[in-house]
């Protein structure tokens, strides 16, 4: 059986192309508010072309995020409206990965390169899978279904007016409670 990750990305939303400074870029705020000791990362988001079930091209084109592209560090709030990703080094193997992170930060001056679209998100522990409710618990149990035919018989063998009342409210009881439950029953029904 294959292990959990460690870490999973959880994308958080765009955002436009980051302003880079010595150390650390900065993007806009948005409703993001950021988290302490969270590892931050901004994905470059590439244009590509859609594709036909045979692999044709249909001419559409869609963004899509480029998981080999992307700056990594913690965010800081900076004012009300920007937020600021420090890089914990300049390392480019290890916090700027990605041919177009490694050229943006080099040519961080040079207005004239387009990447406008990025995606921010954030490193987090995988949720714990949580197991299914038991389904094999009913809370009536589906022998209480052969009350049914049992009442049926007596208000026929009794063959009066107040046997054959008690025998159909107590049937259409019994009914009422198995249509208020949840499907369990049935399940157990089925597998019985």
């Amino acid at each position: 059986m294959p292990e959990t990750p460690k870490e999973v990305i959880k994308i958080l939303r765009t955002t436009s192309k980051p302003k880079i400074n010595e150390d650390y870029l900065i993007i806009d705020k948005g409703k993001t508010e950021p988290e302490i000791d969270t590892v931050y990362r901004l994905y470059f988001r590439r244009l590509v072309e859609k594709v036909d079930a045979n692999n044709e091209p249909t001419g559409k084109t869609i963004y899509t995020t480029d998981f080999g592209n992307y700056f990594e560090g913690t965010l800081l709030l900076v004012n009300r409206d920007q937020l600021r990703l420090n890089l914990t080094s300049t390392n480019f193997n290890e916090h700027i990965c990605g041919p177009v992170a490694q050229e943006l930060w080099q040519k961080a001056g040079d207005d004239s390169i387009e990447w406008s679209h990025w995606v921010l998100a954030k490193l987090t522990p995988p949720e714990e899978a949580v197991s299914p409710r038991d389904m094999s618990e009913a809370s009536f149990s589906p022998t209480l279904l052969f009350l049914v035919p049992l009442l049926a018989i007596a208000s026929w063998i009794i063959n009066t007016r107040m046997a054959h009342l008690v025998g159909g409210a107590g049937i259409l009881m019994i009914i009422g409670f198995f249509a208020v439950q949840p499907s369990p029953w049935m399940n157990q029904l089925v597998e019985e």
